[in-house]
């Protein structure tokens, strides 16, 4: 059962009768077929909390000023009920209430880029009522550059309130600045299952991994990072790094984006509260940039397993659909040096996990230094078959070819792949990309020929082949594919 103590957003903040979390709100969606946990705050500890909903109804008693109430799981309904709490006189509530399916969407810039900045927002826009699809975009408070917080931001951040948002049924005015990738991704699920869907974001531009872990985690695995020395961690970047000491000035004790756990606790924590169907996330350029593979892949797996840990249901593992990071034309001062490194860690938590994926987009992206690629519906596209194929059990073709196993033949490379059936190219011309090396580990290009679902390499120069790797750049043009277009994944790997 979760812990009451960390139900409150705000510390400090004096409470007025019974009040519900700020997560509920008019029009949002509650999770179907799943406990329905609904909690709040209240200045009245020894009086019961009453909860009323879709006909159930719940007792929840209060501790030290936290309530908590579980109602049991409910069918899909597309008609929006009141849910209703009371305490003696006192009495709560919000309205239009759907029962579907929930999603939460976080990451950094790239999650946070809105619809209204993509390059279809005018086509997207217009189209995008629709009654059963639910939004509570978390808009970030403060912005973060290299100079001084006013008062007032430190305040707001000091008291955890460091998104806001409320519900919104989806419109093409609410819709304008929701995350492009969490609204495109939700709107697909929504035809596709025909239920309600609620999709919530939290997500800040340039947050790495460490601000997003919960304490839990940091107090266990890297206490390192739990005093004022923060930003001078080997998990900030030195952007990071002077833009939080510039941001805080002498304020060091002060709450602040780039912490380590201040993301999960006013972003994540309230909603993990709630049963979820899963989470989607894109982040990893910040990260990436330490080149340190090592340090990110311990950290993201300490992410996702943190996160399931502290949502309502540890021993169902919480469904968790990351985005490789895509190509980008990149070469000032070797700053993307380490992407190719971080979509193989991302990869490689994905296999070890349960419930864990990886959508390849490494076709996707930029193809000059932009950061933030403004088509995020191929994107969203192959997230929601993702989920539809690993939440929902639906028979979608999600991934494209993954290696599974090289052998060296002489001076030739057998390379055998899952998800290969059709395995061809979208040009007609051999497999690019492909890359051999023997124990001196220069790598030549390789010639590559498709022989049903194994690929045979061979490089001149390289007699005894002992590395083989593929698209193991920041930048790439790739072309192999299998029937359903879907690219094939970089990897890197010794024979």
């Amino acid at each position: 059962m979760m812990r009451l103590a960390l139900l409150s957003l705000c510390a400090g903040c004096a409470f007025a009768a019974v009040e519900l979390d700020p997560v509920f709100g008019d029009h949002m969606v509650v999770q179907q077929k799943k406990p329905l946990y609904v909690f709040g705050t209240t200045d009245d500890d020894d009086t019961p909390v009453t909860v009323r909903f879709n006909g159930k109804r719940a007792t929840a008693v209060v501790t030290k000023g936290h309530w908590l109430a579980e109602l049991p799981p409910m069918a899909a309904s597309a008609r929006g009920h009141g849910l209703v709490v009371e305490q003696g006189s006192s009495k709560a509530g919000v309205e239009d209430v759907l029962i579907g399916e929930l999603w939460l969407a976080a990451g950094q810039s790239n999650m946070l880029f809105r619809v209204d900045e993509t390059e279809n927002a005018a086509a997207i826009i217009p189209a995008a009522g629709n009654n059963l699809l639910r939004l509570h975009h978390g808009e970030p408070r403060p912005y973060l550059a290299d100079k001084p917080f006013p008062q007032s931001e430190l305040k707001l951040l000091q008291e955890g309130r460091m998104f806001s948002g409320s519900w919104a049924v989806c419109s093409p005015d609410s819709v304008k600045r929701m995350s492009a990738v969490a609204y495109l991704f939700a709107n697909r699920l929504q035809q596709e299952l025909k239920v309600p869907v609620g999709i919530v974001t939290a997500a800040v531009g340039g947050a790495e991994m460490i601000c997003w872990t919960p304490p839990s985690v940091l107090k266990a695995e890297y206490m390192e990072v739990m005093d004022n020395s923060w930003p001078r961690s080997p998990f900030l970047t030195p952007w990071h790094r002077t833009c939080a000491e510039a941001n805080l000035g002498e304020n060091v004790t002060n709450a602040h984006p780039f912490k380590p756990g201040y993301l999960y606790r006013t972003g994540i924590d309230p909603w993990l509260h709630m049963s979820l169907a899963g989470v989607i996330w894109y982040q990893g350029e910040a990260d990436a940039e330490l080149q340190d593979a090592k340090q990110s892949k311990k950290l993201l797996t300490h992410l996702i397993e943190g996160w399931r840990k502290e949502s309502t249901a540890p021993e169902d593992p919480l469904p968790f659909i990351m985005v490789q990071l895509p190509r980008i034309k990149d070469t000032k001062d070797g700053l993307r040096a380490g992407w190719p490194e971080y979509r193989r860690l991302q990869h490689q938590v994905a296999e070890k996990l349960p419930k864990v994926g990886c959508v390849c987009t490494i076709d996707l992206g930029s193809k000059d230094t932009n950061v933030h690629p403004r088509n995020k519906d191929a994107v969203a596209a192959r997230l929601a078959a993702h989920a539809l194929s690993m939440v929902y059990g639906r028979r979608v073709p999600c991934r494209g070819p993954e290696l599974r196993k090289a052998k060296a033949d002489g001076e030739t490379v057998e390379l055998v792949f899952n998800y290969a059936d059709g395995l061809q190219t979208t040009d007609g011309k051999a497999p690019a990309g492909f890359e051999l090396a023997d124990k001196s580990r220069q790598f030549e290009p390789a010639r590559a020929v498709i022989n049903g679902k194994t690929i045979r390499l061979k490089a001149d120069f390289v007699d005894d082949p002992v590395y083989v790797r593929y698209l193991w750049a920041p930048h790439a043009e790739p072309n192999l594919i299998n029937r359903d277009k879907l690219p094939a994944m970089p990897f890197s790997r010794q024979l």
